[in-house]
């Protein structure tokens, strides 16, 4: 039987850079020539090859004997921190550069998209797009929306709006200054919740493969 890989990473490098020059967190350092993001004090995720160059993380995937790989953006905080046009015009864009990767490479890769919580009607569009235009199978979640719970009332339009769709959903743990202090964890919701019941969650972390 195929071997899937469902919690992998890859990074738009474009994002990345945009992060270059921000006084707040998160920012980017260019370091020895390797590009990494501060995302709080005292903790980088750098640009590995293997998470920027498909082609390099294929051949881990085929020293491990993995056919396919669920992708999603590799940084422990999503476009939201951003606010605004600029969080939403931002997950636009990581999930064009996660769509190119899957036709890239067929049969390898399916994508969980991004979305940018800006706007709650932008949100609730680039839901829509992820899945019946990109052709996504779920979209990763953090455990805060820029420092805000998920519970919060003015999100509450776009996880309902995921759940009518019967969207999957992975919502792993991210580090927030505002919500939770620097180098903390916020909740990670893993269950059946309130208005959320129809929600597919899909735990990441578990280290556990599927054969």
């Amino acid at each position: 039987m195929p071997r899937v890989d469902i919690h992998t990473h890859f990074q738009c490098l474009d994002f990345v850079k945009h992060l270059r020059g921000r006084n707040a967190f998160p920012r980017a350092v260019l370091d020895g020539g390797t590009y990494a993001v501060e995302c709080v004090a005292g903790f980088r995720v750098p640009a590995l090859p293997k998470i920027i160059d498909m082609d390099a993380k294929l051949l881990d995937l085929e020293a491990m004997d993995i056919t396919i790989s669920v992708l999603s953006h590799g940084l422990p905080l999503g476009p939201d921190v951003l606010g605004g046009a600029e969080a939403d015009d931002w997950a636009m864009r990581i999930n064009d550069d996660l769509a190119r990767i899957v036709a890239a490479y067929p049969g390898k890769f399916v994508g969980f998209g991004t979305i940018g919580f800006g706007n709650p009607q932008r949100a609730v569009a680039e839901v829509d797009r992820c899945i019946t235009q990109l052709g996504f199978k779920g979209l990763q979640i953090f455990s805060n929306i820029a420092g805000k719970m998920l519970d919060s009332a003015e999100h509450r339009p776009v996880f309902q709006h995921i759940g009518r769709n019967r969207s999957s959903r992975s919502p792993p743990p991210c580090n927030s200054a505002r919500a939770n202090g620097p180098g903390q964890s916020g909740p990670c919701v893993v269950g059946r919740v309130s208005v959320r019941r129809e929600l597919k969650h899909t735990p990441p972390h578990l280290q556990r493969r599927l054969r």
